[in-house]
């Protein structure tokens, strides 16, 4: 059986930021800066995309 989705968005989170369109990568740095969390893996810049779910998985983490 099947079951209908009433809900109009699937996050079920409150989240701290904003869509990540709405964001610059410097921006993305400077607030990995401020939680102190590495902009780098393996010698390597992180892409915007992964900056903004790292961001975004500290602060899921840090509500509960």
């Amino acid at each position: 059986e099947c079951f209908v989705l009433n809900v109009k968005k699937l996050d079920v989170y409150q989240l701290d930021l904003q869509p990540i369109g709405k964001y610059k990568v410097t921006e993305l740095v400077e607030l990995a800066n401020k939680i102190n969390l590495p902009i780098e893996e393996n010698g390597k810049k992180k892409v915007k995309k992964q900056l903004y779910d790292d961001i975004n998985l500290y602060y899921l983490n840090q509500s509960n």
